[in-house]
């Protein structure tokens, strides 16, 4: 709200509250400071707008065309968040390989030899190159669990090489104390 709008116009405030003896008072305050109107039109706008808000699934017109049009356009609002949402829903989906295409082929599609693509990303071990797990998922890496010993040398396999590149021959040294 411009502070124009605001400028020349008064509240009137009705404030109740109940006194020590269980008497209700009714206070009137009349506000003509253009600051504080607008303040507490926004936060009036503010908490209509919530109440709005939080009963869009009930809406029922009003016959008030202010507030009819801003219930309209909030129903439109959360329309297009839902639509928005559910197209991005069904793109991850595809991308992991959820959704069947047409034709009833998976998402993955034919390579060719007649094996399916496996959908999905792909983990590569670090440690121990196999497919399927991160080198810190000590249950399943051989390395980390003990089943498998390292190999001397470093294995490029993780990173997409065909072997292992060796090593220099350590020299083993024995120190006494």
């Amino acid at each position: 709200m411009s502070r124009g709008s605001t400028k020349g116009k008064i509240i009137r405030i009705v404030r109740t509250r109940t006194l020590r003896n269980g008497k209700v008072e009714r206070e009137v305050v009349i506000v003509d400071d253009p600051d504080v109107v607008r303040e507490y039109s926004k936060k009036e706008n503010a908490r209509e707008i919530d109440e709005l808000r939080d009963n869009i699934a009930n809406f029922k017109p009003t016959g008030d065309k202010d507030k009819d049009s801003r219930m309209i356009l909030m129903l439109e609002d959360e329309l297009a968040r839902l639509n928005r949402n559910k197209d991005r829903r069904q793109i991850r989906e595809q991308q992991k390989g959820r959704v069947s295409g047409t034709g009833g082929e998976s998402a993955g599609g034919d390579d060719g030899e007649g094996k399916a693509k496996i959908a999905g990303t792909q983990r590569r071990c670090a440690n121990c190159g196999q497919i399927g797990h991160i080198k810190t998922n000590k249950k399943l890496c051989p390395m980390l669990n003990g089943t498998q010993q390292p190999q001397t040398g470093f294995d490029t396999t993780a990173f997409g090489g065909s072997g292992s590149v060796a090593a220099t021959p350590a020299t083993e040294r024995t120190f006494s104390v």
